[in-house]
């Protein structure tokens, strides 16, 4: 995990959003940054936020993303929240526009960028509809507010098996289930309001 978690959040935040064109709703900012952490992890060994997901409704949702990401991009006047429906739409300013990344390597906010981009061309309910095929995501889902329990924190090693990353291992269904199984045991619980 990067040493200074919330640094690298808003960075890679920061590429997502000038990835989109400077604009981009609050879920597929979440799905971008999911996405970003997942090839960061795959190729790098390690995520590039740092930051906690959550299985929620809608797919992957950084942990405290309000706080974390939005409060502190607005505090830094990086990027301001707009009030449009339940979109919601994370808009870079001036100042974010002209952002140099101090943490992120040039290749990790380039990575960041074009999860940004390719998030921008779809549509809320598509983005969550795809997440929704990650088994990290579906554990974390049925162990949590799928059951009617507290949200529940995503095993990223276990989402790794996400089909948008198209592995060039053989899908193993027996590996797969072992591993959804261990999730089950290991799955983190905390009440919403803390993850918020």
């Amino acid at each position: 995990m990067p040493s200074s978690e919330p640094k690298c959040l808003i960075e890679a935040t920061i590429a997502a959003l000038a990835g989109a064109g400077g604009r981009l709703n609050i879920v597929l900012t979440n799905k971008a940054l999911f996405y970003a952490d997942l090839i960061a992890l795959r190729d790098f060994g390690e995520t590039l936020t740092g930051a906690p997901y959550l299985a929620l409704e809608n797919g992957p949702v950084v942990a405290k993303y309000e706080k974390r990401m939005v409060r502190e991009l607005a505090k830094l006047g990086l990027a301001e929240q707009g009030a449009e429906g339940m979109a919601r739409p994370l808009r870079l300013t001036a100042a974010g526009s002209n952002f140099k990344p101090q943490k992120l390597s040039p290749e990790r906010f380039a990575l960041a960028f074009e999860q940004g981009r390719r998030l921008a061309a779809k549509t809320s309910t598509a983005a969550s509809h795809d997440s929704h095929a990650n088994p990290g995501w579906r554990v974390a889902w049925a162990a949590g507010l799928g059951c009617e329990k507290s949200a529940q924190v995503i095993d990223m090693m276990l989402a790794l098996q996400d089909p948008f990353l198209d592995s060039d291992d053989e899908d193993d269904d027996a590996s797969l289930e072992s591993g959804i199984a261990a999730s089950f045991d290991r799955a983190e619980t905390a009440p919403w309001s803390e993850w918020k």
